[in-house]
């Protein structure tokens, strides 16, 4: 395979949010790994974390010239780099992006939706019932303004 050269570049921003895109998800740690030519990995290149709109700041990454998309198919030559993608946060699975592509000139933008841990896993609170005690009232009590 031909060595690719890199003399362009293209822009990156991470997104991560919770609940298929309900709510951004802060303080996630977002690793970006680069790739040489023969596809392997060749180390953290951005080490990053989002922000309160679950955005990463922009990072800009080598990419072959866009010139090279206009290459015939099948002469070996790639018009875009390829990058990997890991982000990790407290009380959610880790989530992972292998092959993110780069072309130059454009600024792509890859969302990651994190998965919450099991409550039970996590420690967090559960929405289970409490358990019923022996000569406990467990019936719901209806109330009225002198409640309040």
């Amino acid at each position: 395979m031909q060595e690719q050269i890199y003399e362009g570049e293209g822009k990156l921003i991470i997104r991560v949010t919770g609940g298929n895109g309900a709510f951004p998800i802060e303080n996630a740690v977002v690793n970006v790994s680069g790739r040489n030519s023969s596809d392997e990995g060749n180390g953290i290149i951005y080490s990053l974390r989002t922000d309160q709109s679950g955005l990463t700041e922009t990072v800009v990454l080598p990419a072959p010239s866009g010139s090279l998309s206009l290459t015939p198919a099948g002469s070996g030559v790639k018009p875009y780099s390829v990058y990997d993608i890991t982000v990790t946060k407290n009380g959610y699975l880790d989530s992972e992006n292998a092959g993110v592509q780069i072309f130059d000139g454009i600024t792509a933008i890859q969302a990651f939706d994190m998965i919450p841990l099991q409550a039970r896993q996590s420690g967090a609170r559960t929405n289970d019932p409490l358990p019923y005690h022996m000569g406990e009232n467990t019936q719901l009590k209806e109330t009225d303004d002198s409640d309040l």
